[in-house]
């Protein structure tokens, strides 16, 4: 059950995370759009693996 909260909590700060992407894209704000993107890239690859442990579907 723990590993499903961690999950849903990753899933909904990735939401958020890809909002603030959106907003820096459309300032043109590299630095920041350079630093979420790897954020982003590596919390989902996180998802990914749990979700797999978790024996649900990616």
């Amino acid at each position: 059950k723990s590993v499903k909260l961690v999950v849903d909590s990753l899933t909904e700060l990735l939401n958020i995370e890809r909002a603030i992407l959106h907003k820096s894209d459309e300032l043109n704000d590299e630095g920041t759009n350079a630093m979420m993107s790897d954020l982003i890239t590596e919390q989902e690859k996180t998802v990914w693996m749990f979700k797999a442990w978790l024996g649900e579907s990616v």
